[in-house]
């Protein structure tokens, strides 16, 4: 059921956007800024499991929940027209299925990693998992 909703989440995020309705320069800015947003707290949390900063239950749990946030929201900012300037793939058109399985697979980590940032036991173990699907996505639709 979780993944039905997710997948329905991804679709509709998507659908029915046609570049006609958009300003591509603020599209990329909202989604490199999300991702900013993301790799702030991923800091924190990494920061966090490395004892660069001392480890809280609370803040652990908001970075997590700030992630999951981005998480849902980005999916919307990947138009089709949207890449060209970006650090975004132009490949995600052709692949987009692939494409959106990857994001469904860091929302729904994301998802996990607000329950598990409130132990540091279960941070860590989620931490790989997370990083994980970026990773993943970087790998394929990432332009460096």
């Amino acid at each position: 059921m979780k993944k039905l909703a997710l997948a329905a989440i991804l679709a509709v995020s998507t659908m029915g956007v046609s570049m006609a309705d958009v300003d591509s320069e603020k599209v990329i800015d909202y989604r490199q800024a999300a991702f900013k947003v993301a790799g702030w707290n991923m800091g924190i949390l990494g920061g966090m499991l490395k004892g660069e900063i001392e480890y809280n239950p609370e803040e652990a749990v908001a970075a997590a929940k700030r992630i999951n946030e981005m998480a849902k929201a980005v999916g919307a900012t990947f138009v089709d027209g949207t890449y060209e300037g970006s650090h975004a793939s132009p490949k995600i058109v052709e692949e987009r299925a692939d494409f959106d399985k990857k994001l469904a697979a860091f929302i729904q980590e994301s998802d996990v990693m607000v329950e598990a940032a409130g132990e540091k036991k279960t941070l860590a173990a989620q931490m790989g998992k997370l990083g994980g699907t970026c990773k993943s996505c970087h790998d394929d639709y990432k332009l460096d």
